[in-house]
């Protein structure tokens, strides 16, 4: 059959075109500034400018789309312009979840491992579930594996940057799980940290990218690694509905509990920076929204594999990663770390409100120019207890405040309130009052504690 006269014509005119376009190239500019310009982005490699958007673009992210809804693009041009120091003391992210697969490139950082679960760890593949590599790769692979090309792309937001972050690979999820899991699990894995934390490791954050069932051994272990400024970003859950403080999911459905401001609940949007209907959502509990559609992670599979995830638990590990980030390369401290990743967030696109704050944006939490501005918290005076009457004295209580009692919430027995005197009505036994120190704490409707007040009897 002989070919058609018109394609061929075509085709040699097409290429006669881009003969023309190469020798006008080498014309204009000559052989040295292109030997030049080909010089430079060797040097640049791996990095790719784009100039007018002052945005480097590693080489190796397979989803620039995702990468810039997060600021990640702007974030490593601020990481490669400054430079990060190397931290002082190892740093340590927990990895709440199935298990995470140090065999791969990209992971071979865990510091440590433990399990919680009755199913025994095989080191040759100690996650069978995928889960936990997944998230762990998101937070911080190397995404420096240059002979199977095996990397997260996107993710790795401290591997870019912070070689010595470290991760801890704590089981808490067997592979047969298929439901909520016991909160008395995840309150062992959570004493375990705490444990830790006191034997002078560094933890920076723990990812629990899981739902649990509420339990009191729960609340008391988050309560104690509250104490320890240990943040736990938790998935807001993929049920689509919204996030209570009385049905969860949990450990999310914490978020602003009294003495668990610790506790960072974390929902999705789309490509578009729309609210993904997959995740739970709550205008009061969840304070933002991750990338939730196709973000690139290492999958345990045949020795590593590319991989992408999706709903609240890719959302979560991604603002992780980015509050990790923050820590380390320009604000150590936890309370101010967080106000950064707070007052930098993208707004959704939604004008539905349905989450706290926005979409971290790691560029702008990193830019050393910006200062976040220190909220108005409660501050408590004097307590007083006289004929049933509890009365607190201070300032900037608001409306609809929270009365913790030696760590019970006993609002239930508020009679009276304005922004300077809080006022309870009932037996002191009721109220939790005891002889010796009773510790006394307000928090006001945005989840802000006051001081803790110790109120002797």
């Amino acid at each position: 059959m002989m070919p058609d006269p018109q394609i061929v014509k075509a085709k040699a005119n097409r290429q006669r075109r881009i003969a023309k376009r190469r020798r006008n190239l080498y014309d204009s500019y000559g052989a040295l500034p292109l030997l030049f310009v080909l010089c430079l982005a060797a040097v640049l490699s791996p990095y790719a400018l784009q100039a007018q958007t002052n945005e480097w673009i590693p080489s190796d992210v397979r989803s620039v789309d995702v990468a810039r809804q997060v600021g990640l693009t702007t974030g490593w041009f601020r990481i490669i312009q400054h430079g990060a120091a190397a931290p002082a003391e190892p740093l340590e992210i927990a990895i709440l979840d199935t298990g995470v697969d140090d065999n791969i490139a990209d992971l071979q950082k865990v510091s440590d491992r433990v399990n919680f679960t009755d199913e025994p760890v095989d080191q040759t593949n100690p996650d069978p579930g995928s889960h936990g590599t997944a998230m762990a790769s998101i937070i911080c692979a190397h995404a420096n594996d240059p002979v199977s090309d095996v990397h997260a792309g996107i993710a790795g937001i401290l591997g870019v940057f912070v070689q010595d972050a470290r991760l801890l690979d704590v089981k808490v999820i067997k592979s047969t799980d298929e439901s909520a899991i016991p909160g008395d699990r995840v309150a062992d894995a959570l004493n375990y940290l705490n444990n830790r934390f006191d034997s002078g490791h560094h933890i920076l954050a723990a990812n629990l990218s899981l739902n649990c069932t509420d339990t009191p051994k729960l609340r008391a272990a988050i309560m104690d690694a509250a104490t320890r400024k240990i943040i736990l970003f938790c998935a807001a859950g993929n049920s689509g509905t919204e996030v209570t403080a009385d049905s969860g999911p949990f450990p999310a459905g914490y978020s602003k509990s009294p003495g668990m401001d610790n506790v960072v609940a974390v929902g999705g949007v789309d490509h578009q920076n729309f609210w993904d209907p997959f995740t739970d959502f709550s205008p009061q509990l969840v304070a933002f929204a991750g990338p939730s559609r196709d973000v690139p992670v290492d999958l345990p599979f045949a020795g590593g594999v590319n991989g992408n995830a999706c709903c609240s638990s890719a959302a979560t590990a991604m603002v992780c990663g980015i509050y990790c980030a923050i820590r380390i390369y320009i604000e150590p401290d936890p309370d101010v770390a967080l106000l950064r990743l707070e007052q930098t967030c993208t707004p959704i696109a939604d004008t539905t409100p349905r989450f706290r704050f926005g979409i971290p944006n790691l560029g702008a939490a990193l830019d050393p120019t910006f200062t976040p501005v220190q909220p108005q918290t409660p501050v408590i005076a004097n307590v007083t207890w006289a004929r049933k009457d509890l009365t607190i004295t201070g300032d900037r209580f608001g409306s609809s405040p929270k009365i913790l009692i030696n760590g019970v919430d006993r609002t239930s027995r508020l009679v009276s309130e304005s922004d300077t005197e809080i006022v309870l009505h009932t037996k002191a036994k009721k109220l939790g009052l005891k002889s010796g120190e009773n510790n006394i704490q307000v928090f006001d409707s945005t989840g802000a504690a006051s001081n803790t007040f110790v109120l002797t009897l």
